[in-house]
């Protein structure tokens, strides 16, 4: 029997690449930002790291600088991204070249999903002539350098980030006679497939078993959802949710899933009881630490479940790298 493609609510998002490190991309050159470029000037001459002139070579910035001359420029970004003022533009294309010997500022959106969040995220920045960087409003590092930008001059690593949503700023500085900008930020997350819950019998007593074809990783074109332990050579109905639940439908059965359920099309049993539905997953940013729930429905005239079912246990799958 034809097996369907993966549904539309899980391919919400564009196609993006992985790296060899199995790294979704979260942001890069044309990914949309916050762009202040009110900054210009102001800061220069107020200390060693904003000079006039020249060209100083200071390759780690240990200690956050300070804005203070530039404050009512930059408001509350480090503090309340969410709220900012008339300097900031709304989300646009983050130029890659501003006014020479200036600075300018960049507030870049990270969500993180629930229920992992994002794990390794790592942000690499190549800045002519220098940047300074925080992570929700906390100071990472900066950097001087003269000469062309090359990604990964300055790299930050986050281990661990919690669900919900995150803030990249990035204050660039220009004190040469030309600039440039190039940054990448990646992500993983763990792939889960777990079951839980407790399924129906069947014939024999025997309660079918909800499993999966390798692991919930993106861009994993085999992945898909398994039951064995079925009635042979009968149908078997593979329904997916959004939600766990735990239902009583009569007798000791549970709906697994709550509704509104996808209905991923009839698949048939084979001589051993197993079925198999592939479920091919994108590559995609927004599908990374998705979760979603699954229970299979046998038709089986020995079924406890309505007269004429067994159910399996039910599968949390959880979209990883």
């Amino acid at each position: 029997m034809k097996s369907p493609c993966l549904p539309s609510w899980m391919l919400a998002a564009a196609t993006l690449s992985l790296s060899a490190s199995a790294q979704v991309v979260l942001i890069d050159g044309p990914t949309q930002g916050f762009y202040n470029g009110s900054v210009l000037t102001v800061l220069n001459g107020t200390s060693p790291v904003f000079p006039v002139v020249g060209d100083p070579v200071m390759p780690t910035i240990t200690t956050p600088p300070d804005l203070t001359p530039a404050s009512s420029i930059l408001g509350n970004w480090l503090t309340n991204p969410d709220s900012l003022n008339s300097n900031w533009s709304a989300l646009q294309a983050i130029p890659t070249a501003w006014p020479i010997g200036a600075e300018d500022a960049i507030i870049y959106r990270i969500e993180s999903p629930a229920p992992g969040g994002l794990l390794g995220l790592m942000i690499e920045i190549g800045v002519d002539n220098g940047a300074f960087v925080w992570f929700d409003g906390s100071y990472m590092t900066g950097q001087l350098l003269p000469g062309p930008a090359v990604l990964g001059e300055i790299t930050v690593t986050v281990p661990t980030v919690a669900p919900g949503t995150h803030w990249l700023q990035i204050l660039r500085e220009d004190h040469g006679i030309t600039n440039d900008y190039v940054i990448r930020v990646t992500a993983s997350g763990t792939p889960v497939a777990a079951t839980y819950g407790t399924g129906c019998p069947g014939a024999g007593a025997v309660t079918p078993s909800a499993g999966v074809n390798g692991l919930p990783r993106l861009g994993n074109p085999t992945f898909g959802l398994v039951v064995s332990q079925a009635l042979p050579s009968t149908i078997a109905l593979p329904l997916g949710s959004l939600t766990q639940a735990s239902v009583p439908i009569g007798g000791s059965c549970q709906a697994l899933i709550a509704p509104p359920f996808l209905n991923f099309g009839l698949q048939l049993t084979d001589l051993a009881g197993t079925a198999t539905l592939p479920l091919g997953l994108p590559i995609s940013a927004q599908l990374l630490g998705a979760q979603f729930f699954f229970q299979w429905a046998v038709v089986d005239s020995a079924g406890a479940a309505l007269g004429f079912l067994s159910l399996s246990d039910g599968m949390e799958i959880v979209l990883g790298t």
